[in-house]
């Protein structure tokens, strides 16, 4: 599982960019089924963790929630955070120009796969 992480790490490095602003922040959707809707929500205050949420919730009615993972992850690379979730206890979420990939959610965790590409929305 480990080599899953490094290589997944190697793969962002060459998208590095220098820049002093974050990232991170912001909201990302992704493409979890026709029954439910998944969002991920980062926060970067600039200190040494960076927020994570993860909700999936009914497709038509946000709010009702079907699965919240929440931690606080690591700056482990320039375009990369390594953490934990309840669950899932090695997760990378790398970023792209448009949105952001996570890796190592089981599909236990929340039941349905999280592993995929989240596209970035809003201001």
């Amino acid at each position: 599982m480990k080599s899953i992480f490094a290589f997944a790490l190697a793969a962002l490095m060459p998208l590095a960019a220098s820049a002093e602003e974050s990232i991170w922040p912001g909201e990302y959707a992704g493409d979890c089924g026709n029954k439910v809707q998944c969002i991920i929500e980062i926060s970067d205050d600039g200190g040494a963790k960076v927020d994570v949420k993860l909700i999936v919730a009914n497709r038509v009615d946000f709010s009702d929630v079907k699965c919240k993972l929440e931690g606080r992850f690591d700056r482990s690379a320039v375009l990369g955070i390594s953490g934990k979730f309840k669950g899932a206890p090695d997760v990378l979420i790398g970023r792209y120009p448009d949105g952001v990939e996570v890796f190592g959610i089981p599909k236990k965790a929340c039941g349905v796969s999280l592993n995929k590409k989240f596209v970035m929305f809003g201001d």
